[in-house]
C-alpha cells in the first residue's frame, strides 16, 4: 500500500508464513499500532470513491443499423457513421433546486411587478395631493409601508424557493458511466431549399 506520507509503497501481509516469500513486508496482527492506524485513516478516507464504470458494451450490437433505422435522411443522401466514441459526461443532480428556484423567479418578478404598479400609483397620488396643497405625510408612511411589505414577501419567497437538508455522509460513490457519441456525415446532391 502507498501511505500518504512515504515516497515507496509498504508492503504489508497478514500471514506470517508468506513473511519467507516477502522479506521487506511487515507482518501485521491486531493490536500493532500500525493496524489501528491504518484502519483509522481508511475510516476517514475511505468514505469516497470514484469509480469509471469502463466494463460497459462499448460496441453495441448492431448500432449502426439501429441509428440507420431511427434516422431519416433524405433520398438520395449517404450516411457515414463514426465509431463510437466514448466520453463522461457531468449530470445536474439538483433538479428540484432549479425548479423551485425557476418557478421562485417567476413569483419574485410577478410580486415586484405588483409593488412597482401600487408605488407608481402612490407616487402618482402623491403628486396629485402635492399640486392641490395637501398632506402628504400619510401617503409617505403609506409608501414606506409599501416598500417594507415588498422586502419581506420577496424575502419570504426566496428563503420557500431554497431546498434545505441536513446531511452527514456516511459513503459516497461516484460511479462515470460514458455514453456512447457518435458523428455522422451526410454526403449527396445537393437539394433544394426547403
Amino acid at each position: 500500500m502507498l501511505w500518504p506520507d512515504q515516497a515507496q509503497p509498504l508492503r504489508l501481509t497478514f500471514d506470517p508464513e508468506a513473511l519467507p516469500e516477502h522479506p521487506s513486508a511487515q507482518l501485521l496482527t491486531f493490536g500493532l499500532p500500525l493496524l489501528d492506524e491504518l484502519l483509522g485513516a481508511a475510516q476517514t478516507r475511505g468514505q469516497v470513491a470514484h469509480a469509471y464504470y469502463d466494463a460497459r458494451n462499448l460496441q453495441p450490437y448492431r448500432l449502426e443499423q439501429q441509428v440507420r433505422r431511427d434516422l431519416t435522411v433524405p433520398a438520395g443522401t449517404a450516411l457515414a457513421l463514426s465509431p463510437p466514441r466514448p466520453a463522461y459526461v457531468a449530470a445536474e443532480a439538483n433538479s428540484q433546486q432549479r425548479a423551485r428556484q425557476a418557478q421562485a423567479g417567476k413569483e419574485i418578478a410577478r410580486m415586484e411587478r405588483y409593488f412597482a404598479d401600487m408605488a407608481e400609483e402612490l407616487d402618482t397620488r402623491m403628486a396629485k395631493a402635492k399640486a392641490k396643497g395637501e398632506d402628504i405625510a400619510p401617503l409617505v408612511q403609506r409608501k414606506a409601508a409599501l416598500e417594507h411589505e415588498a422586502a419581506t414577501r420577496i424575502d419570504e419567497l426566496c428563503r420557500k424557493a431554497g431546498v434545505w437538508a441536513k446531511l452527514r455522509l456516511r459513503n459516497l460513490l461516484h460511479l462515470s458511466v460514458p455514453r456512447l457519441f457518435l458523428r455522422a456525415r451526410l454526403s449527396g446532391p445537393k437539394l433544394p431549399p426547403i
